[in-house]
């Protein structure tokens, strides 16, 4: 048998009679004297079955950019040929325990006028792992085994399952790589030895551990391997004035006290942070502290008083009051409004002691009134007076009433000084509109008079 290679052209010739021939496990084709054509073959290894008679044989044959003239003899004998692929070039072959006298020459052996029987065949090289033995029954004609010779590894390697997303990996201080977002890192090239793994992630304490590498072995670490401490918390609130109550408390424990400008080391969590100023007011809020974070809070607890109304010069001091003879809508300075109102009224003269909230202009707001027996309050909006709420409450004439007014973007709370306690009036919601808008005022109509004793703004303080 003849086969002839030339670019992607395979021609055939056969001395032997009746012969067919098939490449690659496509149609049989007969070969006639002249030899036959395959076009079309694309380069590299292919395997030709050879039909004669009642014998089958395998041949390997190659086809690339340069001539190639492959020639097989088949003596009629009951014997056959075996090749043997090992991928390496001058590797050891074993044919039933018996080394072979050749080496592999390209990649591979081949080992005719074999008897037609079983053999076990092993291949070895140094520097290469041995690959199991394999058991082949060698028929008439050619037979095939492939082995995969792997290198003999000279690292270790480092395999995480379960570890957090973004934890920085380190051995001898020098980084190896990142836990990816499935909890998994591999690093394939760890020279063999001791080592110091180290695991580092923001906000946590790191975490050290010796482990021993050896050739070709994997070290591997679970998640109770990887779980790391959480770093503690500094938080530094600075707030004035100084001489402020500051508490921070978190739930189940006792309430730390807090000195302006000191940074406090605390765990991770949730805390209530309580603020009392000389005037008894207390407010609250909730700080977020997160592993290993530093932060700092800077408070301005100091209310705003009379210098911040819009027209200041219309208050006249009169016998320890401040003192406003109509003007109707007489506004205060700030806007939005969020925190907390706290003033003491007497209507001197007029029906109604009436404020506004949410005024953004005068024909948008929410009225409140007081006489000496209800408090009032409806919404004004764009002109139109909504339903007035009515709820008792009875009060001297011409006296000074404290009252509390809590805004926030759904609420606006109302409370009322009796005594030593705070008495809720009325809690006013108006879905579909933010409540902190606009201004905070009073509206003095006509002639009416309103004295005021005391006023203050608290703003709600922020802890983020």
């Amino acid at each position: 048998m003849v086969v002839s290679g030339m670019a992607n052209h395979l021609r055939v010739y056969s001395s032997g009679s009746a012969v067919k021939i098939s490449l690659d496990g496509q149609a049989p084709l007969d070969i006639p004297q002249d030899g036959v054509e395959l076009p079309s073959v694309a380069t590299g290894a292919h395997e030709v079955v050879v039909t004669s008679g009642g014998d089958q044989y395998k041949l390997d044959v190659e086809t690339g950019t340069t001539p190639v003239l492959s020639v097989f003899l088949e003596s009629g004998q009951n014997l056959g040929t075996l090749v043997v692929i090992a991928g390496q070039e001058k590797a050891n072959v074993f044919l039933n325990g018996k080394l072979q006298p050749r080496l592999t020459q390209n990649g591979q052996l081949r080992i005719p006028n074999l008897e037609l029987k079983d053999y076990v065949v092993r291949v070895s090289k140094n520097g290469f792992q041995d690959p199991p033995e394999q058991r082949i029954r060698l028929r008439k004609g050619q037979g095939k085994l492939i082995f995969d010779l792997q290198p003999i590894p000279h690292l270790a390697s480092l395999t995480i399952q379960g570890g957090a997303p973004g934890v920085a990996v380190l051995i001898d201080q020098t980084p190896v790589g990142t836990v990816q977002p499935d909890g998994t890192l591999s690093v394939p090239t760890i020279n063999p030895g001791d080592h110091v793994v180290e695991l580092r992630k923001d906000h946590f304490k790191p975490r050290q551990m010796k482990k021993h590498f050896a050739i070709g072995t994997v070290v591997s670490l679970g998640a109770a391997d990887l779980a790391l401490e959480a770093s503690p918390s500094e938080l530094k609130i600075t707030f004035a004035p100084p001489d402020a109550q500051v508490t921070l408390t978190k739930p189940g424990e006792a309430p730390t006290k807090v000195s302006s400008g000191g940074t406090l080391t605390l765990p991770a969590g949730s805390y209530a942070l309580t603020v009392k100023t000389d005037d008894n007011f207390v407010r609250s809020s909730t700080v977020e502290v997160a592993a290993g974070q530093s932060k700092s809070l800077d408070l301005s607890l100091a209310p705003s008083g009379m210098s911040k109304w819009d027209d200041q010069a219309g208050w006249k001091q009169e016998k320890g009051s401040f003192v406003r003879k109509g003007g109707d809508f007489v506004t205060y300075g700030v806007s939005p409004t969020p925190g907390t109102f706290i003033f003491s009224a007497m209507l001197a003269k007029g029906h109604r002691l009436q404020w506004v909230l949410n005024l953004t202009d005068t024909n948008n707001y929410v009225l409140f009134q007081m006489d000496d027996n209800n408090f009032y309050c409806t919404s004004v909006r764009n002109g139109v007076k909504g339903d007035e709420r009515k709820i008792p409450h009875k009060g001297e004439k011409k006296s000074f009433r404290t009252l509390q007014v809590h805004v926030g973007p759904n609420e606006i709370v109302h409370q009322i000084r009796q005594g030593d306690s705070w008495i809720v009036l009325d809690r006013w919601t108006q879905p579909g509109s933010n409540l902190s808008l606009g201004k905070f005022g009073f509206y003095i109509p006509g002639n009416d008079q309103v004295s005021l004793a005391s006023f203050g703004y608290y703003v709600d303080f922020s802890t983020r």
